[in-house]
């Protein structure tokens, strides 16, 4: 799933993944996006399991539990070079997830076999559908 946030902030990305979550029948898609790095966040937010932290054995108040990707949850990115300007080499990163199961998600994609701006873009207009 990729998407498109109106003012490309971290509440916007948020609200919009909390809706897609709210939305979907409960299986996680396979999210897919521009280098934005609000996403990363809004993603762990929505999916995330809280992990416990162990305790340090000082005084205080206790660290807060923190958010760990579950195992099936797949993210990937692409990722502009930029030179001068003008972009100079476009590549992808896997932010979350296994990457051979993102592979295998990809070769069964109708689609793309790869991540690229023109699949992000398509995965977009298909998830709004």
């Amino acid at each position: 799933m990729s998407f498109v946030v109106g003012k490309r902030r971290q509440k916007e990305a948020d609200k919009l993944l909390k809706s897609v979550k709210a939305r979907s029948d409960g299986h996680i898609p396979l999210f897919t996006s521009d280098d934005l790095s609000q996403y990363e966040s809004a993603i762990l937010k929505a999916y995330g399991i809280k992990e416990k932290v162990p305790n340090t054995g000082y005084r205080g108040r206790p660290r807060s539990p923190k958010l760990i990707p579950p195992p099936d949850l797949m993210y990937c990115r692409v990722v502009k070079q930029r030179k001068n300007g003008k972009v100079v080499r476009v590549g992808s990163e896997v932010v979350f997830g296994d990457e051979i199961k993102i592979k295998e998600a990809l070769e069964r994609s109708p689609v793309s076999n790869c991540i690229n701006t023109t699949f992000v873009e398509r995965n977009n207009l298909t998830m709004r559908e």
